[in-house]
């Protein structure tokens, strides 16, 4: 028997690599438990029965009914930790109501692990976990939507969602969000929205964006020049090795002399 660290797996094809590709966000994912599980691969369970072993083929989960409402968690369900972590499981805590699964289902189904890649069904599930107020699944069915990926380009939809997730304080809507008023995606163009939701972000420790506050306050470029604040950023993200922000520190750091 093995240990399978959830948190660790996840983080492995974690959403803030995959689905923020086109803000190149950094990762960060859920918290679970760890649960013992035995063997297993795609087609087969593998079940220890004293000293013998039996495969067990694995039958295919069924996929949610789309147009059905989302499930409500059942009273008196509990997660049996002794149970295998696979697709199956998955859905069937799902099914049962538990949103911090219908989430990662949403993004199982987004980057095809552990299940066939169904951006569709994707969102069904986080729009379920969002609907329950799961920031991390507003955050990933804002951009799901954002992308059309599978699902209409719904920019009302986008904003929605992403408002929701960043006033909330999660990190990767609020960098949506200030692209959305960077680009005037959704919303009227906005610098001043632009900074805020940027640096509520980069305050976070979002990488990419402390170099990006860090460039536009050394180029005036959407802020107003402030060489104190530029440089601040551009600190902090290149002691991350973000090498465009030390190439930017180089030169705030020789105009400051």
């Amino acid at each position: 028997m093995k240990e399978l660290n959830i948190t660790d797996y996840y983080r492995s094809f974690s959403l803030g690599r995959r689905l923020f590709s086109l803000l190149i966000l950094s990762s960060t994912l859920l918290t679970f438990i760890s649960i013992p599980i035995m063997g297993q691969n795609d087609d087969n369970i593998i079940i220890r029965k004293g000293q013998g072993v039996k495969i067990k083929k694995r039958k295919k989960p069924a996929k949610a009914d789309l147009g059905a409402p989302c499930p409500c968690l059942v009273e008196g369900f509990a997660i049996d930790p002794k149970e295998l972590v696979n697709e199956s499981s998955i859905r069937n805590w799902a099914n049962h109501g538990v949103v911090e699964y219908q989430a990662v289902l949403g993004e199982l189904l987004i980057v095809g692990k552990l299940a066939t890649r169904d951006p569709q069904e994707a969102h069904y599930w986080l729009r379920c976990a969002a609907q329950s107020g799961h920031t991390m699944a507003m955050a990933q069915l804002a951009m799901l939507i954002y992308q059309g990926d599978g699902v209409p380009r719904d920019l009302t939809e986008v904003v929605k969602w992403a408002t929701k997730a960043a006033d909330a304080g999660q990190m990767h809507a609020q960098h949506l969000l200030g692209n959305l008023y960077a680009m005037g995606e959704g919303v009227p163009q906005n610098d001043e929205q632009t900074i805020k939701w940027y640096t509520l972000s980069a305050e976070q420790g979002n990488i990419e964006l402390q170099a990006a506050l860090g460039y536009r306050y050394l180029t005036g470029d959407g802020a107003k020049k402030n060489l104190d604040l530029a440089i601040h950023w551009l600190q902090l993200a290149a002691d991350h090795g973000h090498e465009e922000a030390k190439k930017n520190l180089a030169l705030a750091l020789e105009h400051q002399r």
